[in-house]
């Protein structure tokens, strides 16, 4: 009877000879590096690790440029203007030793802006309401339900982060 042969052992006879190029190399360690990163950062973020712990995990990793880079990327990804930023600022101080003073600023302004805009927004969304002959006191426009105003909330999350990418030195 003939042996049976493993996935594995199937991959690797269809493989032998194969190499992967220099490219091919960096895209793979950058890969793994960004997981890791990943990892480590949610870890800290859901109280599973104390940032004593992701140093140790990444002190290594963060000697290479590029794994800085990631990090920064990371940890700009999980700031949110409306949100609790204080463990990401944390992270940006103690592992990166950025300023995080210039991207506190960012949020304040942005907020400011967006208040500005979500007031004129529900103007608009009252007055479009009355004009259909839907008013009285009980009648609230609802801006979270509107699509543009999704739209124009998504962009200018993506607009800040961009910012705030570029405040942190990428």
């Amino acid at each position: 009877m003939g042996e049976i042969k493993s996935t594995l052992d199937i991959i690797m006879e269809k493989t032998k000879g194969l190499s992967l190029s220099a490219e091919e190399k960096e895209a793979l360690k950058r890969e793994e590096m960004t997981k890791k990163i990943r990892g480590w950062v949610r870890r800290f973020l859901d109280d599973k690790a104390t940032l004593e712990d992701v140093r140790r995990e990444l002190k290594e990793i963060l000697k290479d440029k590029i794994a800085g880079s990631l990090l920064r990327a990371e940890l700009v990804a999980y700031l949110h203007p409306e949100g609790d930023n204080g463990k990401v600022f944390r992270m940006m101080r103690e592992l990166l030793n950025l300023r995080t003073e210039p991207l506190e600023e960012k949020i304040d302004a942005f907020l400011k802006g967006l208040i500005v805009m979500r007031v004129a927004r529900l103007k608009d969304r009252g007055e479009k309401l009355a004009r259909s002959g839907i008013s009285g006191s009980a009648v609230l426009p609802n801006v979270a339900g509107d699509p543009e105003w999704e739209s124009f909330y998504k962009k200018s999350l993506e607009e800040f982060r961009e910012h705030a990418l570029n405040l942190t030195g990428s």
